[in-house]
């Protein structure tokens, strides 16, 4: 089991291979995006967060801290303004989504509380609840 260690706001975890992606401006290869919700699985490796049914990837732990590749460490931040994150409106709560490593104002086929949105559209102070429970909006 990979190792990683936890203080207050962040903790560093190595980052898995699955979720690869590349930057269509300069075909660099990354496996998270900055800001991104992400998870530890079994392995002890990082990857995207989903709260599709079915998901191994749950619960959301956290959010990227930077783009990064598979293989490198992670700094993953438990709380703090989420910036820039599409979708989100202003005086809800913001949920693990479907998409990996997204967030949604509506919760996704398993229900998890990631934060409230209360200052502006498209931003939200994470303060996530690491409890998980199925959607009583979206059965599964």
């Amino acid at each position: 089991m990979a190792q990683f260690t936890i203080d207050k706001e962040t903790f560093e975890v190595e980052v898995g291979e699955a979720n690869d992606q590349t930057d269509s401006v300069t075909g660099t290869a990354f496996a998270i995006e900055s800001g991104q919700a992400v998870t530890v699985r079994e392995d002890g490796l990082c990857y995207l967060a989903s709260a599709a049914s079915g998901s191994t990837d749950l619960p959301c732990l956290g959010v990227a801290s930077t783009r990064i590749a598979h293989g490198k460490m992670l700094t993953v931040r438990r709380h703090g303004d989420v910036r820039e994150v599409t979708g989100i409106e202003v005086g809800k709560r913001v949920y693990l989504s479907d998409t990996p490593g997204a967030f949604s104002n509506t919760p996704g086929n398993t229900s998890q509380l990631c934060g409230f949105s209360d200052q502006c559209d498209e931003q939200f102070y994470l303060d996530i609840d690491y409890s998980v429970e199925p959607s009583h909006t979206h059965p599964s």
